[in-house]
Order: structure tokens, then C-alpha cells, then sequence
């Protein structure tokens, strides 16, 4: 059995319970976005951006930061390591932070934040608590024995918390079956293939389109609401259930073959910019800017190692034109793929899912190490 840490994180309202509470948690929110500013100077006038490094901003901030603010000693380390991480993500774009909204508050269970059933304790300054309920659906209050880190929200003077959950789950080694994901503009395609036999057991398209239409809708409405002031933040709201439906139904494609099975995915790095570059009409450049495959393929792969099944990451290059049956290289168009030298004729995105799978394989089955024939 092979061990598998999986994480996952549960949106709850929170609820002070007086008055004091609520003002309680503002102070603690205020004045811990104070704490990351403070370490973020020090960051920058320090140099420390260059090579981020904890211990050495640990020593150059906690014994200010304790003595200027009255906050528990938890809170400032926790503000640090916000700051690292922050740094470290803006390498990329060779910017330095400089955040202009409210910062949510990390706490850890234990330390800054306490769990009975749904009633909160957080640690604001040493002895001094605030007490908060939270608002949730009832099968995820089974689930916070698992809670570890939390984030603390403030939003349009609502407070929220993110519970992130944690446990180890033990996968089987003995695996049966390979689903592999081939992500396009249009569709996802799932195959599932048996590894002993080759044998392609079942394949399903799930339809995009309405993705692609909402967001040309919403972009269309965007730019009618901006004109007249309004706001714009229903777009987010409803691309995320429809997100959360897909998701939903590859989970139901994958449930049959539990849990003897893998699921393989493409590894998408860098894909957005090489659509918009290769595309010449100015309405596919939108779509491929404001594209979803990171977010929708993360939260595919959230969901499945909660599920206990074991998703990997494979190189997506010439999936599409490689031929699934013989290995050679192909001829793909539009939606149609043909091999000159087995003479296979399918669908090339069916062609494409089938490539993904059998790249998995060997990283369970070393002695498949030279494919799989499958068997369309």
C-alpha cells in the first residue's frame, strides 16, 4: 500500500457571537495586514527578496514586530511566512508585492484557532479570545477532525473561515485500469483502458461548450455593466458551479473502476500563452486569455485524491499526433486522426486520451515500460 497525503478545504460563514467578538476579529484582521506590510519593508529594504530566506527575516522582524505589536507571538510568525511566500510568487513576474486588499489571517489548529463542533475560539493578543459560529452544510462538520490550517476572511463586513483539512490515505499497488484526460477548448475526452489486456473498455466526451458560451456572454455583459457602473462579480460565481459540475461528472466516469485505478492527466505549463500566439481570430484570443484548464484540471485532481485514486501528471507533447495503436506519427484533421502505417482511423482527441493513459503506465508497471498495443 502506498501512502498519499491529500488535502482539502471547507468555505464556512462565520458568525461572532456579540459585539465584542466582531470587534475583536477586525482588530486582529487590521492589525495583522499591519504585521505583513511591516515584513514586507524589511523584505525589501533588506534585500532578503533576492534570496528569500525565513530564519533571516525571522531574525531581522520578530523581536520589532513583538515589541510594537500586542498580538499573540503566533500570529507574527505566521505573518512572515505569508510574506516568503508572497515574495516567492511574485519572483516569477520580477515584481515586489505590494497588496492593496485586506490579507486573510492564517491560523493553525492548536495554536491561534480552537474547534468544538461548530463554535470557534481564536487567539487574538495572550489570554484574550473571540468566539465565532460557523455556518456550513452538515456533513462537513463530521469532517473537522481533520482541520488543520484555517484562514480567516473578511469581506463586505462578513467574516468567513477556510478550513483546510488533511488525512493520509493508502493506495493499492495493484492497478487495473488507466483513465487517461485529454482537455481542449470544446470537450474533455476520457478513455479507460485495461493495462493487462490493452483493451479499450470505455470512452466519454464531456461538453465544454457551455463554459465557452457563458464566458462570451458574460464578457459581452461586462463591458455593458462597466459603462453603466455596475458590478461584475456574478461571472466568477456562476463559471464556478458550472466548474464544479464537470468535475462531478469525470468523477462519476471514474467511480466504476475504484479503487484499482489511475487517472492521468496533461501537465499544462505555459499553454495559455502558446494558444494566444498561435491564434490569429481576435474572439479565440479572448477565451484562450481567460482560459480555465490549470484551474479546472487542479480541482479534478483535489477531488479524485480525496477519493483515494491517484492522479499523475504527464507530458502532453504529440499526444495528438502519435498514433495510439502503433506508436508512429500520424496525420490529424480537425477532429479526425489517421495513421498511414496501421491504418487507423478515430477521433483525435480519443486518439489523444488514449496516448495520455498509456504514459502513466510505466510509472506503475516498469516492465510495460515499452507500451501498451491498445486494441480500438
Amino acid at each position: 500500500m502506498e501512502e498519499l497525503e491529500v488535502k482539502k478545504t471547507l468555505k464556512f460563514k462565520a458568525i461572532p457571537l456579540s459585539n465584542k467578538d466582531g470587534e475583536l476579529l477586525n482588530y486582529l484582521i487590521t492589525e495583522y495586514n499591519k504585521l505583513v506590510r511591516k515584513c514586507l519593508l524589511y523584505a525589501k529594504y533588506s534585500r532578503i527578496y533576492v534570496k528569500p530566506s525565513k530564519s533571516r527575516l525571522h531574525k531581522l522582524t520578530y523581536t520589532r514586530l513583538r515589541c510594537e505589536s500586542d498580538l499573540h507571538s503566533n500570529h507574527i510568525t505566521s505573518a512572515r511566512d505569508m510574506v516568503i511566500e508572497m515574495i516567492k510568487a511574485s519572483a516569477y513576474h520580477k515584481v515586489f508585492p505590494n497588496p492593496k486588499r485586506l490579507l486573510p489571517v492564517r491560523l493553525f489548529r492548536g495554536k491561534t484557532y480552537y474547534l468544538d463542533n461548530g463554535l470557534v475560539r481564536i487567539v487574538v493578543k495572550p489570554r484574550i479570545y473571540a468566539y465565532i459560529r460557523l455556518l456550513g452544510a452538515e456533513e462537513w462538520f463530521r469532517l473537522l477532525d481533520l482541520a488543520r490550517g484555517a484562514l480567516l476572511i473578511k469581506r463586505d463586513n462578513e467574516y468567513y473561515l477556510h478550513v483546510v483539512l488533511e488525512k493520509e490515505l493508502y493506495l493499492p499497488k495493484s492497478i487495473d485500469y488507466v483513465i487517461g484526460i485529454d482537455t481542449n477548448l470544446d470537450n474533455l475526452t476520457l478513455s479507460c483502458i485495461n493495462v493487462r489486456s490493452g483493451e479499450l473498455i470505455v470512452h466519454h466526451n464531456i461538453s465544454l461548450r457551455h463554459i465557452v458560451g457563458k464566458r462570451i456572454y458574460y464578457r459581452n455583459r461586462r463591458a455593458h455593466l462597466q459603462s453603466i457602473g455596475k458590478s461584475t462579480q456574478k461571472e466568477s460565481a456562476v463559471c464556478r458551479v458550472v466548474l464544479e459540475r464537470v468535475v462531478e461528472e469525470v468523477l462519476k466516469f471514474v467511480r466504476p473502476y475504484m479503487p484499482k485505478c489511475i487517472v492521468a492527466i496533461e501537465e499544462l505549463k505555459g499553454i495559455r500563452d502558446k494558444l494566444i500566439k498561435l491564434s490569429k481570430r481576435k474572439d479565440k484570443k479572448y477565451l484562450y486569455s481567460t482560459t480555465f484548464y490549470k484551474r479546472l484540471l487542479k480541482r479534478i485532481k483535489e477531488k479524485l485524491e480525496w477519493e483515494r485514486i491517484r492522479v499523475i501528471e504527464v507530458s502532453p507533447e504529440y499526444t495528438s499526433i502519435i498514433c495510439s495503436n502503433c506508436g508512429r506519427r500520424g496525420y490529424r484533421r480537425g477532429k479526425m486522426y489517421s495513421c498511414p502505417y496501421c491504418g487507423l482511423i478515430t477521433n483525435a482527441d480519443l486518439n489523444a486520451s488514449i496516448n495520455i493513459a498509456k504514459r502513466a503506465i510505466p510509472q506503475f508497471l516498469p516492465s510495460l515500460k515499452q507500451g501498451v498495443s491498445v486494441r480500438l
